[in-house]
């Protein structure tokens, strides 16, 4: 079986000798009302805040909650994409199995970084990344 967090390690190298703090995490977690994976926090922890090849920012553990909150509001707001027509591949609701899309919920969609896409041309606004839909797994498969 493939150790993708392993993976991650050897591609990144080493981070900033930081240790994780489960009772900041289980804050965080009881807050959001959701469990976020293992790795995902090992990552955080070992790495954030970090921006990682010019697109994907992760926020560090103590800003987290706060970008949280932020994003899913925003989100929440900015519904265009409700009232295209798009193919299903393009549709958050079809490859989230959802009939509706809802962010910052212990049953929705949450943030869990910024992917800012670098164009020619004018600053243009940051894209998100939206992950973690109703599952609370935390396997690092």
């Amino acid at each position: 079986m493939t150790n993708h967090l392993q993976d991650v390690y050897d591609m990144l190298g080493p981070g900033p000798d930081r240790p994780g703090d489960p009772a900041a995490w289980l804050r965080l977690e009881q807050e959001i009302g959701r469990e976020l994976p293992a790795d995902y926090k090992s990552i955080i922890d070992a790495y954030a805040p970090v921006q990682l090849h010019w697109h994907l920012y992760l926020t560090s553990r103590a800003d987290l909650g706060e970008m949280i909150r932020d994003e899913s509001q925003t989100w929440n707001e900015w519904r265009a994409w409700e009232s295209r027509e798009l193919a299903p591949d393009e549709d958050p609701r079809v490859f989230c199995n959802r009939p509706q899309i809802v962010f910052g919920t212990p049953d929705g969609l949450i943030p869990l970084g910024r992917l800012f896409r670098i164009l020619p041309g004018p600053a243009r606004p940051a894209r998100h990344l939206a992950a973690l839909s109703g599952h609370s797994s935390t396997s690092s498969t």
